[in-house]
């Protein structure tokens, strides 16, 4: 039976975010990796309109706009947030996978991540 998803690697959002209020002063740019399973086949599939999709440009406003209205202290609060938004975004999708990357400001940690998989 075949399965149908849909990859967005990566979206870029700036956020506020770190443990520090020095941290959080200026948005940093976090990496969102995104995979929806759609419940059934997508009939964008065969009407190639994007009124029967997810249009990743508006998810990705909505992601943005959520994290413009607040700051974050932590990347798994950050990432549980988002993936609260994604679910609730369109009743095609059935699962969400969204994997969060940040650089932190640490010499010898170059970069963070944080995933969650939603089965």
């Amino acid at each position: 039976m075949p399965q149908y998803e849909l990859s967005l690697s990566p979206i870029q959002l700036k956020v506020r975010l770190g443990c520090y209020p020095d941290e959080r002063e200026t948005p940093q740019t976090v990496d969102c990796h995104i995979k929806l399973k759609f419940k059934q086949m997508p009939q964008a599939c065969t009407t190639d309109n994007i009124a029967d999709t997810i249009c990743y440009q508006q998810l990705s406003n909505e992601l943005q706009a959520a994290c413009d209205q607040r700051e974050f202290k932590l990347i798994e609060y950050l990432s549980a947030e988002l993936i609260q938004q994604i679910n609730g975004s369109s009743p095609l999708i059935e699962k969400v996978s969204l994997k969060v990357i940040k650089n932190p400001p640490l010499d010898n940690v170059p970069a963070c991540a944080f995933s969650i998989i939603d089965e």
